[in-house]
């Protein structure tokens, strides 16, 4: 059996080769981006029940650190 170069089936195995690293690295982001999600959901589901009412008529409510917040509703 005899070994033979060829240039378009290097490239197209580097290519490959880079996109697979490639991939593999946004997997990861997106793994890591879940985990603090998760964090960031948990320590909101351990916050005390507030009010809806408060929450709402605060002028400083920063409604995007209230995501997944438990409120009290009557």
């Amino acid at each position: 059996m005899q070994l033979r170069f060829s240039p378009k089936v290097t490239i197209i195995g580097l290519l490959l080769i880079v996109g697979m690293l490639r991939m593999s690295y946004w997997q990861w982001q997106r793994h890591q981006w879940k985990v603090n999600l998760i964090q960031d959901l948990r320590s909101h589901l351990e916050l005390p029940i507030g009010d809806l009412r408060e929450l709402a008529q605060s002028p400083h409510a920063d409604w995007s650190k209230e995501i997944f917040r438990r409120v009290q509703v009557s």
